[in-house]
């Protein structure tokens, strides 16, 4: 009534008019989001009306930056999505006082100077490794600590805000772990003895740990994937080189993301998966469970 409409009866259809239609009328339910019945109310529907998002205005993910804001905010009502884009460009403002050159790699090495050596991004123990937050962008700036791949989301927003090309950075996702590959496309190239020779994998969890251990050579990760899975390093040399070729896309990274958090909320408990997100009373304890389900669906289908 305030704003001269009348709401229509379903929840779903209310929060998406709210959402979509009256940015004010989601700024007031956020603030009355603190109190009382009225607060459960308010967060309820805006619950509703990230998923009538993800159903009604769903594109691809331009970027793996894009990817990851979209989990941390797809169901977080409080998601600050500019405090998060001024945090990112505050990181990438210092590497590029850092990087005395334009070069590629030297940008990448600046990156990686400014983050885990100056910054003190790590990444997290194990006992604190399946919480939710770790794969929520604004979290793991707020904490400067993640899990891989939300770290490597951050690593390459960062170093492309500073003048990595776009695409110079791929996603490898390893079985049992998340790397980023740098490389012209020349490194990417058929012939084993050039992409032996030239390409770069950076494992972004570790490099906390020092340089050493951020860097790796083709056959370093070829030879950790043996061990994981249980197979010679030359089957898993051939598997490192078809995920180097044919990298994951930005919804891809999306979509995994989006299974880890639903596996992690699969395997708690109610009360445990409500405060691990962030709600209260008032709100159907699995309603996270069942957007993030939408989310790897919208992922992998734009949507549908």
């Amino acid at each position: 009534r305030r704003w001269g409409l009348r709401p229509p009866p379903a929840p779903g259809s209310t929060a998406a008019w709210v959402a979509v239609v009256s940015p004010r009328a989601a700024q007031t339910l956020r603030a009355c989001g603190q109190a009382g019945v009225v607060g459960n109310h308010a967060r309820d529907l805006l619950t509703h009306a990230q998923t009538a998002r993800l159903r009604n205005r769903w594109r691809p993910a331009p970027s793996l930056e894009e990817a990851a804001a979209r989990v941390a905010s797809a169901f977080r009502v409080f998601y600050d999505g500019e405090g998060v884009v001024k945090a990112l460009e505050a990181l990438a403002a210092r590497v590029r006082a850092a990087s005395a050159s334009t070069d590629q790699l030297a940008l990448i090495r600046a990156t990686e100077a400014v983050l885990f050596d100056e910054c003190g991004f790590r990444g997290v123990d194990a006992d604190e490794y399946y919480a939710a937050s770790n794969s929520f962008l604004d979290e793991v700036l707020r904490r400067r600590a993640g899990i891989p791949i939300s770290l490597a989301c951050l690593f390459v927003a960062v170093a492309e805000r500073a003048g990595v090309k776009r695409g110079a950075l791929r996603p490898v996702s390893a079985p049992g772990h998340f790397l980023l590959a740098f490389g012209d496309d020349d490194a990417f190239d058929d012939a084993a003895d050039v992409f032996f020779s030239r390409a770069i994998f950076l494992d972004v969890f570790a490099r906390h740990r020092g340089p050493r251990y951020g860097s790796l050579s083709f056959g370093q990760v070829a030879a950790f994937i043996a061990r994981h899975v249980g197979v010679n390093e030359q089957q898993a040399a051939l598997y490192l080189h078809d995920a180097c070729k044919n990298y994951a896309r930005p919804d891809e990274v999306g979509a995994r993301c989006a299974r880890n958090l639903m596996l992690i909320m699969e395997n708690e408990e109610r009360r445990s998966l409500a405060g691990s997100v962030g709600i209260t009373h008032g709100v159907r304890p699995l309603a996270a469970l069942d957007i993030y389900r939408q989310l790897e669906n919208a992922f992998r289908n734009g949507g549908d």
